[in-house]
């Protein structure tokens, strides 16, 4: 089954069982800018560009796809999904009070066995004076 198989048949099981709202944009190949609606549970999937995610005020799911992606939760407990090891995905608001949770299932799909493979990590931190 292909990532693109596997990903439909997911988004089907959360609409149809957890009333997900799903903005699906895997094919699209210019940056895109999209947030989700409020007071419902969003899934919203980017391109191959550069992309600008946002979910709403409930337990959204956010896959950045290709391209260098800023995710933005807000308010609930987020799922940031990562799904490819090409471009980057910069979280702006991951919160573990909230319960939000990095997920890399998909990409340790290949044949490795090493995270170092897959996964590049660069953490920072800024202090805002006001």
């Amino acid at each position: 089954m292909t990532d693109r198989e596997r990903g439909l048949i997911e988004d089907y099981q959360l609409a149809r069982w957890q009333g997900v709202r799903f903005w699906n944009y895997r094919s699209a190949t210019l940056p895109l800018a999209i947030s989700g609606a409020e007071g419902v549970r969003n899934s919203i999937s980017g391109g191959d560009a550069n992309d600008n995610l946002t979910g709403a005020d409930r337990a959204d799911i956010l896959r950045g796809g290709r391209g260098d992606n800023r995710l933005t939760g807000k308010g609930g407990a987020d799922r940031f999904v990562f799904s490819t090891t090409e471009g980057s995905e910069v979280i702006t608001d991951l919160s573990v009070d909230e319960g939000d949770v990095i997920d890399l299932t998909e990409v340790f799909g290949g044949e490795s066995g090493l995270p170092s493979d897959y996964v590049k990590v660069k953490t920072v931190v800024r202090r805002d004076e006001n």
